[in-house]
């Protein structure tokens, strides 16, 4: 099977999408509870709400999407919250508030997971090829991510914002010249 470009973009698009929210991740916990000095239960409280808030929210966000038939505005709004967090969690690393508030965000922002398979799906004939590659995209992404945390704390925030606007000009792009229905 010749891969098309609708394909190839939304493959780099998801990898990227999930590099943003992933390449902070191994050295959070530790970051929050030893650099910060957070509690354990703090720790818990800010790793744990990217989950919550995925428990929470991915599951209407789906619903709505399915309502309007709509994917590429909640895959937009996902990959710019996953910036979004990134940038309030580097401009305010210290503060454990801060960083539970871009965690929730970064929750949010993987809410998107759904519309983006849904999408990825609908460029392929046979849907059940598409879940393999949506899934590897995704195991690129968040592979490659955690093999960055060699960078050190200090640039994790900011190289997850960078990725970000990689991800939503790849988009927007894709949007642009027709290429993303």
């Amino acid at each position: 099977m010749k891969a098309k470009r609708p394909q190839v973009l939304m493959y780099f698009v998801n990898a990227v999408f999930w590099m943003t929210v992933y390449v902070y991740v191994p050295q959070f916990s530790d970051y929050i509870r030893y650099d910060i000095g957070a509690t354990a239960t703090l720790v818990g409280l800010i790793t744990g709400s990217y989950g919550i808030t995925q428990m929470l929210l991915r599951l209407p966000l789906g619903i709505w999407s399915d309502r309007l038939s709509r994917r590429k505005p909640f895959i937009l709004m996902g990959i710019a919250m996953g910036g979004l967090s990134s940038l309030v969690m580097f401009l305010f690393a210290r503060s454990p508030g801060a960083l539970l508030i871009g965690r929730l965000m970064a929750g949010l922002a993987a809410c998107a997971y759904v519309q983006i398979s849904i999408l990825f799906a609908s460029y392929f004939e046979g849907r059940q090829h598409s879940m393999g590659f949506v899934e590897g995209s995704s195991a690129a992404g968040q592979l490659s991510a955690q093999s960055q945390a060699r960078w050190g704390k200090s640039l994790a925030f900011r190289h997850a914002r960078a990725l970000d606007i990689a991800a939503l000009d790849a988009e927007l792009k894709g949007i642009m010249d027709g290429h993303l229905g």
